[in-house]
Formats: structure tokens, C-alpha cells, sequence
């Protein structure tokens, strides 16, 4: 009777754990589940919204253009070219590359531009212009004055989100 009971505990206890296995296992399916449909959309979001803005500015009979593109959440780049088209390309040798896709201030004056930024881009090897681009660097407490008085100093900025 003894060794009757000790099957019957051991019977119990087995089934307590299938019960406790199939838990996990169906937790486990639900946070995959999760998980991968958090990947799913976040790939068509990243892939379906980029946003493309070109501003055209015109300097000494010269003109350059201001671009910014936006892909997903967490990808911005910027750029000053004289080319038209509106796709920007780290490997452009003719264009100002801001990686940080920052907001930059900028103003003309005669035959400079002036554009203030928190990270100065690499001069371009392919660029041909007569126009002189002068790039300050400014520090981050300038930069957020500037956002609120950019207008009185003359300056523009972009993009102009």
C-alpha cells in the first residue's frame, strides 16, 4: 500500500510539472510572438517613412542646396550640395555631409555663407565653387540660444522642423 501511495504522489507531481512545462512553453511562444511582431513593425516603419526635404539657396550667380533626409526613428543626415537631386550620399565628394543630421543656421553675406553648426562637416574634395563656406562650430548652449533668436541675428535655418 505503501509503494501504492509513493506512485500516486509521484503520478501527481509529474503532472504538476507538465502543467507548470506547458506554462512556460506557452509564455515563451507569446514573448517570441511579441518580440517578433515589435521587429516586423519597426522594419516597415524604418523602410516606408523617408522624408526628403531641399531647400534651394542662391549665392553670387551660384546655387547650393540645403538637404535633409529622415529614415525611421533614429537615422538624419544633412548636407549642403550644388547638386539638385534630393538623395543624399555619404560617398558624395561634392557635398558638406552633416552625419548628425543636426539643424543648421545659416546667412549670406556678398559671396559667403555662413552656416553655424554644432559639428563642422569635411570640406568636400569635388567641390568647385567661387563661393567662400565658412563653418562655426558652436557649443550646445549657443545652439539652443540660437533656436530662440536665430531670426534677429538674420540668420535662417534648417531643416525649418
Amino acid at each position: 500500500m505503501q509503494g501504492e501511495g509513493l506512485l500516486q504522489d509521484l503520478m501527481l507531481v509529474l503532472k504538476k510539472d507538465k502543467i507548470m512545462i506547458r506554462k512556460i512553453v506557452y509564455i515563451i511562444l507569446f514573448v517570441s510572438l511579441i518580440a517578433l511582431l515589435v521587429y516586423l513593425v519597426s522594419c516597415f516603419v524604418s523602410l516606408k517613412s523617408v522624408t526628403r526635404i531641399k531647400e534651394e539657396i542662391k549665392i553670387s550667380q551660384e546655387i547650393f542646396y540645403l538637404k535633409n533626409e529622415k529614415r525611421g526613428l533614429n537615422y538624419e543626415i544633412t548636407a549642403l550640395s550644388k547638386s539638385p537631386r534630393k538623395k543624399i550620399s555619404y560617398d558624395d565628394e561634392d557635398s558638406f555631409i552633416y552625419s548628425s543630421g543636426e539643424t543648421l543656421f545659416y546667412k549670406i553675406k556678398y559671396d559667403t555663407l555662413f552656416i553655424y553648426t554644432m559639428h563642422k562637416a569635411e570640406y568636400p574634395k569635388e567641390l568647385k565653387t567661387n563661393v567662400v563656406i565658412e563653418q562655426i562650430e558652436i557649443k550646445n548652449p549657443d545652439f539652443i540660444e540660437l533656436k530662440k533668436t536665430y531670426k534677429k541675428r538674420g540668420l535662417s535655418i534648417f531643416p525649418t522642423n
